[in-house]
């Protein structure tokens, strides 16, 4: 049986000829689909008749055999669309296979299924892969600033870790083939796997999370470990030990304060702490529903104070280099914002629990600093609700 993924009509060029057909869906019956062909491969494209036809029967579809005709066209040296229209496009379909991840019924899906679905979402990592590949850190931040956001958080989260992943892994690994950074792209983007067994209401809340259902949250590192290990014999030409490594240990600390078993330092798998700068780095500088983004100058602040604790101080130097225009060097004297170190990206929080304080020693990436506030007090523009 033939299966079909929908498109956006703006991403369908609007001066030229199509390389792949185009269909709707004339059935009223949602579990009943019945896919018409409306344009086949070398009709000429009219964006006003696409688009009665997309208000009239809902969405434009493509046929799953042509996806690679879809985002060749989308992707190729002649597209017509920006940057940021080719993120999006690829964003939608990448989105299309997480739902199907996590959405409730996913718990009961067969394993196969949840196999098949990997497949597409590593499919998707390749796209992803092809459209950041000339971009650098500040590029691919405001890529993510300027495209839409899904109102399930998760899912452009996910999406995030996966471009930040891959950027990072091909700084620390100039060399490395594109199957590696593919799989460092996939554990990113399946770091958040186990959450699939979290109450949506829970990992949406915006209020601070009770003792018990912290707790509960925290069990998602285990919960996506074990769906892996369940079909990890079927994941062929996939790097499974490496993302379990990172579903399991990406809330790890450097300095052995995090969880589930409390590693430290190099005993940490690389990826999983080039995650967790990735996790950490988006939680801080996208905008959600319950607080602003940092920009840039003040997470690189922020993220500094937490090297050699939370995160890994060698990756930070690349996020540094990377993002030297925006990076203050402070002195003796400054201030400087200070993350409470219970910070954690999965801690949903109505403001992020940031606090100024004087800088009392030159080596201040280890926080030793003084002048404490309240973390409640409110700092500034950057930390203040709209």
């Amino acid at each position: 049986m033939e299966t079909y993924f929908s498109i956006s009509i703006d991403y369908v060029a609007t001066d030229g000829v199509l390389n792949y057909p185009l269909f709707i869906n004339s059935s009223a019956l949602a579990d009943r689909p019945r896919y018409i062909r409306i344009r086949t491969i070398g009709d000429e494209t009219a964006h006003e008749e696409l688009k009665e036809l997309r208000n009239k029967y809902g969405q434009i579809y493509v046929r799953e055999l042509d996806r690679e005709l879809y985002v060749d066209f989308l992707l190729g040296e002649q597209s017509e669309f920006k940057l940021e229209d080719r993120a999006q496009a690829i964003k939608d379909l990448t989105i299309q296979h997480l739902e199907k991840v996590f959405t409730p019924s996913t718990t009961e899906t067969k394993l196969d299924s949840l196999k098949d679905t990997i497949y597409a979402c590593r499919d998707s990592v390749v796209y992803l892969n092809k459209v950041i590949k000339d971009c650098d850190l500040e590029k691919i931040h405001h890529l993510i600033s300027n495209i839409n956001f899904h109102d399930f958080y998760t899912f452009d989260h996910s999406i995030n870790v996966c471009l930040y992943n891959m950027y990072l892994f091909k700084q620390l690994r100039p060399n490395a083939k594109e199957e590696k950074i593919i799989d460092a792209g996939l554990s990113g983007l399946l770091h958040d796997l186990g959450k699939v067994k979290i109450p949506t209401s829970l990992i949406n809340k915006p209020g601070k999370l009770s003792h018990e259902e912290f707790s509960l949250m925290k069990e998602h590192v285990r919960f996506g470990q074990s769906m892996l290990t369940d079909i990890e014999t079927g994941l062929k030409g996939i790097d499974v030990p490496l993302i379990k490594n990172v579903v399991y240990q990406h809330h790890e600390n450097y300095d052995g304060s995090g969880y589930p078993e409390g590693k430290s330092g190099n005993s940490i798998d690389m990826v999983a702490r080039m995650t967790s700068y990735a996790d950490f780095f988006d939680a801080v500088t996208t905008k959600r529903a319950y607080h602003q983004p940092l920009p840039l100058d003040a997470a690189l602040q922020v993220m500094e104070g937490t090297k050699g604790m939370k995160l890994d101080p060698s990756m930070f130097s690349f996020v540094a280099n990377s993002l030297k225009n925006y990076r203050k060097e402070l002195n003796v004297g400054d201030e400087m914002l200070v993350m409470d170190p219970a910070f954690d990206p999965c801690r949903p929080c109505e403001e992020l629990p940031l606090k100024k304080e004087i800088v009392q020693e030159k080596n201040f990436g280890q926080v030793i600093v003084g002048g404490k506030n309240d973390l409640r007090n409110k700092l500034n523009k950057i930390t203040k609700k709209k």
